[in-house]
């Protein structure tokens, strides 16, 4: 008989054969520091992807591939990151992101070309003009990377961000803050967090004539002037002619503005504001108000609705620019501006893509003021599929030669999630009620329905040298070159005896996973106290003769009957399968059309009561349960 009778009708595998045993050093791989990825996109303005922007976190670096996206790998867990992105002939920019231990955090970044350029000789000094904005430098007030005076040709990039235009996706992080607190101690200077209301920002980066990177010399400032924009902004918020407002600098280094200095607004021709300070180093600048932000928070979900950590937030308004990322459970925290309408976009990297979701504007009212309780705002849903792996346990017997076998059996499998939504579908809810579906033992595991489960996907991960379910552990073993997990039902002894161990489940029984992490595939050590229940188990009521079709329907009765619905599973000559949905109610009826192909000779019918559910994964992404509890019996095809 078919040995797919006694084994799984649901997933393949169930009776392959056990991996290797765990050594020591397999379980090593779980004490290795927690790490984690960031990934992103990286476009334009127009959205078109940009390829070799040089990606920099720290000392790790990498360049974007063709689409547009990266990976920064081995990155150890913290918060505020701060990744700087580059490529000659766009603006810098840089992002802010905080690090879980175990996943991959999205980053997306949109660059802006340059404005434009213009060149003086580093020797006498001069000022370079693009469109509105100038920058002034004194002779020899440029230096090399090792600290030398730069006397010959002397390129400056200049980028200008009016922030009431579209450009603003292209500032770098956000306008978060930190402001000079005034006091009255001579020499003392602390700063507070705060959030700017931008009047305009300015990019500004000087070459030599090989194209490397110069720097103004300790001591020696530039006099820049920008253009500045009030409109949209309430009057107590604007600036007019005459008025001193404070220069503000992106600080690469922790991703926030600092307070620097002083400038002066001026008019220029038909009333156009400017605003004219001294540079003391070349980063962004700004010219902007500082005020005491308020906050709101909300919830990052998927399409399962199941917490996304790691995702980028963004809450923009008229006056407010505010990223954070979510934690653990999908939360986030925005510094808002009161009075502002916000509107959120949220992004996720999934796949190799960026997932992304938008909502607004929400009107903030400023009645909190604290991250621990601030203005609730509607939870943001992406539509991305990150299920990442999949648990099968089966309480089920088996009826051979009019003998009950017990058939029990269990396996899993993980993988990295492709992101599109058809692969979130429950292949169970594909079917309807009184629906069959046939095909062959192949299309079972790959094609029914379009999902990543049952079956073995190619991103297949490990999630160490073995994984654990209710005190059955089970070796990492190899499927077509892939990391599977499934218990050895049959060994052959020295004799040539084949053996038969099989797990024990019970109807009712809680389920546990364990398992030791492995590093390489971002998986920390895993305890899932209870991802799964057994459910009530199902028996045909005629059980000590076999089942035959001979045209016609295929009918049978069962004990055990109750709410809902229950699957039927038939494993056909000719490698043929059929799985059909019923309603529970003690009594199946399977209309014969659908066994018309099938081909005369021995098979089995198996009827299962299914609980499937989600639970958070090693890495904190959803993983699918899928709990069978019933029998199966042989099946003669005789027409």
């Amino acid at each position: 008989m078919h040995r797919s009778i006694i084994c799984s009708l649901a997933l393949i595998g169930a009776c392959a054969p056990q991996g290797e045993d765990t050594t020591a050093a397999d379980t090593a791989q779980a004490t290795k520091a927690a790490h984690s990825r960031i990934g992103g996109l990286v476009l334009s303005e127009t959205g078109a992807p940009l390829e070799d922007v040089q990606v920099r976190l720290h000392n790790t670096v990498t360049r974007t591939g063709p689409n547009g996206d990266y990976l920064l790998e081995d990155i150890t867990p913290e918060s505020d990151l701060v990744i700087q992105f580059t490529l000659q002939g766009y603006a810098r920019s840089y992002t802010r992101v905080s690090l879980n231990p175990w996943e991959t955090a999205t980053s997306n970044v949109t660059l802006l070309p340059i404005d434009g350029s213009d060149t003086f000789e580093g020797a006498l000094g001069g000022t370079a003009l693009v469109n509105q904005v100038s920058a002034t430098f004194p002779a020899g007030a440029l230096v090399d990377a090792w600290g030398n005076t730069y006397n010959g040709t002397v390129t400056v990039e200049l980028t200008h961000l009016d922030p009431r235009s579209e450009r603003m996706a292209g500032a770098p992080g956000d306008l978060s803050a930190l402001a000079v607190k005034r006091s009255d101690t001579p020499g003392s200077l602390t700063y507070v967090p705060t959030q700017l209301v931008s009047y305009g920002m300015v990019d500004i980066t000087p070459y030599g004539d090989t194209g490397e990177m110069l720097t103004l010399k300790e001591g020696a400032g530039a006099t820049l002037s920008i253009p500045i924009n009030n409109s949209g902004l309430p009057d107590e918020k604007q600036l007019r002619p005459g008025d001193s407002e404070s220069s503000w600098s992106f600080n690469p280094d922790s991703g926030v503005w600092m307070e620097e200095g002083e400038g002066t607004v001026r008019e220029g021709s038909q009333g156009a504001l400017f605003f004219e300070f001294q540079a003391s180093h070349f980063s962004w600048w700004n010219c902007d108000q500082g005020f005491v932000p308020t906050c709101a928070s909300g919830r990052v979900l998927d399409v399962l609705d199941f917490p996304v950590r790691g995702a980028t937030v963004r809450c923009a308004g008229g006056q407010t620019s505010s990223t954070a990322s979510t934690d653990e459970d999908g939360y986030y925290v925005c510094d808002v501006l009161a009075g502002d309408n916000v509107s959120l976009s949220a992004a996720t990297f999934v796949g190799g893509r960026s997932w992304e979701a938008s909502a607004g504007g929400y009107a903030i009212d400023g009645s909190t003021a604290s991250a621990s309780d601030c203005q609730p705002l509607p939870d943001l849903q992406i539509q991305v599929c990150r299920v990442a792996g999949a648990i099968t346990v089966e309480n089920s017997n088996a009826m051979l030669d009019d003998k009950e076998e017990p058939a029990d059996h269990v396996s899993a499998i993980f993988w990295t999630p492709p992101g599109d939504v058809a692969y979130c579908q429950n292949p169970w809810d594909a079917l309807e009620e009184d629906d069959c579906w046939v095909g062959s033992s192949e299309e079972v595991v790959s094609h029914f329905p379009e999902s990543a489960f049952p079956g073995v996907p190619e991103e297949s991960r490990s999630v160490g040298s073995w994984f654990e379910v209710n005190g059955y552990r089970m070796a990492r073993q190899d499927l077509s070159g892939l990391p599977y997990y499934s218990w050895q039902s049959h060994e052959m002894s020295s004799t040539g005896e084949v053996r038969t161990e099989r797990p024990e489940f019970s109807v009712g029984e809680r389920l546990e996973a364990t398992a030791p992490g492995d590093h390489d595939s971002y998986f920390g050590a895993w305890e899932s106290d209870s991802f799964s229940q057994v459910p009530n188990r199902v028996t045909f009521n005629d059980r000590d003769s076999e089942m035959t079709w001979t045209g016609g329907f295929l009918n049978f009765s069962y004990e055990g009957s109750g709410d809902g619905e229950l699957l039927v599973f038939g494993s056909l000559p000719g490698e043929m399968q059929i799985i059909c949905k019923v309603r529970d109610d003690g009594y199946v009826t399977i209309s014969g059309d659908h066994f018309q192909e099938v081909i005369e000779g021995w098979g089995g019918i198996s009827i299962q009561r299914l609980d499937t559910g989600l639970s958070a994964g090693p890495d904190g992404l959803p993983i699918w349960s899928q709990v069978f509890s019933g029998e199966t019996k042989s099946l003669l095809i005789d027409q």
